[in-house]
């Protein structure tokens, strides 16, 4: 079995307080990457324009919050015991560089009748949570990888069928 040496992080807050903690829970689902020297996490929300960045502190195995950009809040609402979200989709991805942090955020309404959630905008942090830049790709994907070193991101798609597009990054954001 393993045994725990550290713990920290949030979610994100309820829209009304008469929604239950498991609810917003469910509603905070996300990913989360981790940086290259293992130092640095990236917490993206589906539901929010959320990314949050935490650090590791090796002497008392604690994780802190870093930063947190808010693009958009949490916007849903119960029906019986799901939920329906209201606002607009938020980041679906992120890849870690060592000098950038790279986010797919979609920004748009959910549509059920799709298969995946796609974004069209990369959104480009440094390491202090600044956003440096924000790009447009031509085809919606759902998830993005990076390689620094050779200038490229690399996303992921399947409408209209499944393709890893290659995108050149500029050499100076």
């Amino acid at each position: 079995s393993l045994q725990e040496c550290g713990s920290g992080g949030h979610y994100a807050k309820k829209p009304s307080e008469d929604i239950p903690n498991m609810t917003n829970v469910i509603a905070n689902n996300g990913k989360f990457f981790m940086s290259e020297d293992k130092k640095y996490i990236v917490n993206v929300i589906y539901l929010a324009g959320i990314i949050s960045c935490y650090t590791f502190d090796d002497i008392s195995n604690s994780i802190s919050l870093k930063w947190e950009n808010i693009l958009t809040e949490l916007d849903y609402t119960l029906h019986g015991e799901s939920f329906v979200n209201n606002g607009t989709i938020g980041y679906l991805s992120a890849a870690m560089g060592k000098q950038y942090i790279y986010a797919l955020y979609s920004g748009e309404k959910e549509n059920t009748n799709e298969n995946a959630t796609y974004g069209a905008e990369i959104h480009i942090y440094d390491y202090e949570g600044t956003l440096i830049k924000k790009y447009k790709i031509p085809t919606p994907a759902f998830c993005i990888c990076v390689d620094e070193e050779n200038h490229t991101l690399y996303a992921v798609t399947h409408e209209p069928e499944t393709a890893v597009i290659k995108y050149t990054l500029p050499e100076k954001l």
